[in-house]
This record gives structure tokens, sequence and C-alpha cells, in this order.
């Protein structure tokens, strides 16, 4: 009786071993994960400054070449979805040691959404919102229809930025995204990255689709409410071309106020 009462009194605390084995290493694995969350929190926070330009919607890019020639100290991340311009846009990118994406920039990755282009003697435009204003000709006389539609992936502008980005670098950020501006902006602000930016070149095109016309009011709310960052406010310069682009305001109706009066708020 003795016996078998010890090998039971064995068995139990050999049962009691491998779970406590188990346990450690549970507790093991997760402690190896938070050391290196811990790390990477670290190496996040304290990683030395950079110098970090931002290009969304570059088009051909002539605008982030010339600014990498000005500022070659930059580091350029470009993006551009239009497989016309990935060849020249990858080129500046190895040049200057940054990346070129051949994706639209959007609140989310991985989607994929149809792209609609027009090229014709002003140039091409593209946008990810159909009855574009770009989807007329440029002149008061149009022969030819130039306009085409395709797919193209998305990515998440917030998540990119936080991947290579961090709060204390110095940004430029160069917004021509022809209507996608106003989600994207969005996403930023709520996701807690807008205030990242030092300088902010926005281009509007509110008034360039029925569908974005509702947002017209951000153009002039979006400088004010970005001066609010906490330590340096950010540096916007606000664009439109709502008065001056023929393809814009030619589609309005006579008793659409072609004017687009909205004062900037100052305080």
């Amino acid at each position: 009786g003795d016996l078998n009462w010890h090998k039971a009194q064995i068995g139990a605390i050999m049962n009691r071993m491998l779970v406590l084995q188990e346990e450690n290493a549970y507790l093991k694995k997760r402690l190896d994960s938070f050391e290196k969350r811990l790390d990477a929190s670290v190496s996040w926070h304290t990683r030395e400054m950079k110098h970090l330009v931002f290009e969304l919607g570059a088009n051909d890019g002539a605008w982030v070449r010339d600014f990498c020639h000005r500022h070659p100290f930059f580091e350029p991340h470009i993006f551009e979805p239009q497989p016309r311009y990935a060849p020249a846009l990858a080129a500046i990118a190895r040049e200057f040691k940054g990346r070129h994406n051949q994706k639209a920039v959007w609140t989310k990755d991985g989607q994929t959404l149809e792209f609609h282009a027009h090229s014709d003697e002003g140039g091409v435009g593209s946008s990810l919102f159909g009855g574009h204003a770009y989807g007329q000709c440029g002149s008061k006389i149009c022969d030819k229809d130039f306009s085409e539609t395709y797919h193209v992936s998305t990515v998440d502008f917030v998540k990119y930025m936080r991947e290579v980005a961090r709060p204390h670098d110095v940004i430029v950020l160069r917004m021509d995204i022809e209507g996608a501006e106003y989600a994207v902006t969005r996403h930023m602000v709520t996701q807690g990255v807008a205030c990242w930016v030092d300088y902010w070149e926005f281009e509007g095109h509110a008034m360039y689709t029925p569908d974005t016309a509702k947002y017209r009011p951000v153009d002039a709310v979006l400088p004010w409410l970005l001066r609010g960052c906490p330590g340096q406010p950010v540096q916007m310069v606000l664009q439109d071309w709502y008065t001056e682009d023929y393809k814009v305001w030619s589609a309005w109706n006579e008793t659409d106020n072609k004017e687009c009066p909205l004062p900037m708020i100052v305080d």
C-alpha cells in the first residue's frame, strides 16, 4: 500500500513539474516579447533625427527632384500610382537614397481602387474619384478623349509614416492627390501624426468633383487647426486652382458661386 501511495505522489509531483515547465516557458516567451517591444520603443524614441520629405501624388517627379537637388540631406518618400512615371520616380529615389511607392495614398493598406487618369495639352491629372474635372479637356475645344481608368493598390499613409518617421524628425510634406487629401488628412489628424509635420504644402481639390465639393470648408479650417499643434505649429501652405483652372470652373453650373469665397481663419 505504501509503495502505491509513493508512486502516486511521485506521479503527481512529475505532473506538477511539467505544468511548471510549461508556465515557465510561457512566461519566458512573454518576457522576451516584452523586452523586444521595449527595445523597439527605445529605438523608436531615441533614433537620431532625420530630414524626410514626403511627396504624395508626385506625378512626373519634377517637384521632388528639384527639392532634393536643393536639399540633398533630405530622404525622399515618393508616392505615385501611375505606371508611366515609375521609372523616373524610382531613379529619383535611388539617387537620393529614398523610396518610391507605386501606390495610391489612402487610409487603408492593400485595397484595390479604381483610378481615373486624363492627359491633354495641360498635362496629366489623375484621381481616385470619378467625375473629376480632369475628365474634361483642358481647352474649350476637345476633339479627343484621353481619359483612362485602371486599378491601383492603396497604402495607409499613417501606418507608413509611423514606420519611417518619428515625431522629432524634420518632415516636409507635399500633398497633391486630387481629392483624396481630405480623407487622408482626417486620418492623419485623428491618428495623431499630423502634428509631426513641420512644413505642409496642401493642394485642395474640393471643387474638382461633385463628391468632394462638401469638403471646401476644410481648405479654410485646416491651416487654423494645425496651428494648434503642441510645440511648433505646422507651417501650412494652402494651394487651390479653383478659379484659374478652366477644367474646374467651366464644369460648374452658372448658379454656382465660382469665386468660392471662404476666408482663411486667423486668430
